[in-house]
């Protein structure tokens, strides 16, 4: 019997690895990330209706790559085409806060969450 098949991997196993990865999901907060974790919530509906863990895996290693990325989505609407721009957090300059009124840059906020934000984020 594969450890797939098992009762304890679907009910115990998964379910444990979705909540853990929900909890990096929270620390890391990237909108790819997010809407990646949705689809590994799908991934595992199917997975317990089909037993395919083909999938499941897929949108896991997809979810932990997509939070580590410099790069990450952004669903404010910026004018202009879509485009990467620069993402920053802390004490801004009065030249920073420029670019970012001209949509030229991100400002996060004066709390930076640290090394875990993204260098860049597209913006439409």
């Amino acid at each position: 019997m594969k450890i797939v098949e098992s009762s304890i991997f679907k009910y115990l196993i998964c379910p444990l690895i979705f909540f853990l990865s929900a909890l990096w999901g929270l620390v890391t907060f990237r909108a790819l990330g997010g809407l990646l974790l949705v689809a590994l919530l799908c991934s595992y509906v199917c997975f317990l209706l089909h037993g395919r863990v083909f999938w499941m895996r897929l949108m896991w290693v997809a979810f932990i790559i997509s939070t580590l990325l410099p790069v990450d989505i952004s669903f404010r609407n910026y004018p202009g085409p879509p485009r990467l721009i620069p993402y920053f957090s802390g004490t801004p300059t009065a030249e920073a806060l420029g670019k970012v009124k001209r949509g030229e840059m991100m400002w996060s906020g004066s709390c930076g969450g640290g090394d875990l934000e993204p260098e860049y984020v597209l913006v439409w």
